[in-house]
């Protein structure tokens, strides 16, 4: 009976020693299962706070564009104002210039009328003698 209750309780301590050791064996497994797991939520957490830098930085880069955008577009209509100015001076201009010549050719036709006036009312028909008389 002795014998049997040794043997049975050493069968039973190595049970127990290697229920320990399974359960060591899982503790450590668990502990290392935590320890990734805590890695891998710094890591996303990590990730995150990039991914949102990025997306400020992405942000800022659309807003300066818009802006850099607005400002193209103000500057395209100055520019095409000023070239419309531009354009109705030089066609005053021209209209202007086209009056003066047109101011010039009616002096110089009133001119040659009056001669062509005197020369018949004098009965003169070379100049030099007009020019004597």
């Amino acid at each position: 009976v002795t014998a049997t209750y040794h043997r049975q309780e050493d069968e039973l301590d190595a049970k127990n020693e290697v229920i320990v050791q399974l359960i060591n064996i899982a503790n450590d497994y668990f502990s290392e299962k935590s320890k990734i797991r805590l890695l891998y939520s710094e890591l996303l957490t990590e990730a995150g706070k990039e991914a949102e830098e990025h997306r400020n930085a992405i942000g800022e880069l659309n807003n300066r564009m818009e802006y850099f955008d607005q400002l193209m577009i103000e500057r395209e209509e100055d520019f095409k104002q000023s070239l419309r100015d531009a354009e109705r001076q030089a066609t005053k201009g021209q209209d202007v210039g086209e009056e003066h010549k047109e101011h010039e050719r009616k002096r110089q036709q009133g001119l040659v009328d009056t001669f062509d006036m005197l020369m018949h009312s004098f009965g003169v028909w070379n100049v030099a003698d007009l020019v004597e008389k």
